[in-house]
């Protein structure tokens, strides 16, 4: 069925991910002090794993919109917008607090990925033409492309600094790239 010379298509996605690992975590607990309260010597050992257990809530919302827009000779024009909120991330004081070897305690009142970073934003575009190589045969094809990735040139950051004692805490650590801008070229046959 052949698409009419002008078509929109538009696409939209929401997702919303929420875990609360408690009651996972509370089995994870009472498995191992089972197993290994079977052997003999090991009471500090669960403590160990006791304290290693994560209890987290985490929250994260992704909205995509997608829209292809086919127009005159051809040219087929694409574009996705990618919005996030910040994924979360954990802030932890830099010490051995709890004597465990393990520098990675968290603060008193502080939970797992408490800290959270600002929202990722990005639109990407694509502009392509399809040509047929021979009228006879519709398999045999050339097309060619052209995409721009975060056509804005919006900074999004990542990998935030979470330990209390580090300069860096709260700030950015890296950021994800930059405007992009590729050719393509896709021969069908």
């Amino acid at each position: 069925m052949q698409e009419p010379a002008n078509s929109v298509q538009q696409v939209r996605t929401w997702t919303r991910t929420k875990s609360n690992d408690d009651e996972l975590n509370r089995l994870m607990v009472e498995t191992l002090e089972q197993g290994l309260s079977q052997a003999r010597g090991q009471a500090v050992r669960i403590l160990q794993l006791r304290r290693q257990v994560l209890r987290t809530t985490t929250s994260f919302q992704t909205e995509r919109l997608v829209g292809t827009y086919r127009f005159f000779r051809g040219f087929r024009w694409g574009s996705v917008l990618n919005i996030s909120s910040g994924p979360p991330y954990n802030i932890t004081t830099g010490f051995d607090n709890d004597h465990d070897t393990e520098a990675n305690d968290r603060p008193s009142g502080v939970t797992r990925n408490t800290g959270h970073s600002p929202a990722y934003a990005d639109v990407d575009l694509r502009l392509s033409r399809v040509f047929a190589l021979a009228k006879d045969n519709a398999a045999r094809q050339l097309e060619f492309g052209a995409d721009a990735f975060n056509v804005f040139n919006h900074v999004n950051f990542e990998n935030y600094g979470g330990t209390l004692t580090s300069a860096r805490f709260g700030q950015a650590i890296a950021a994800y790239s930059a405007r992009q801008v590729q050719l393509s070229f896709r021969w069908r046959f």
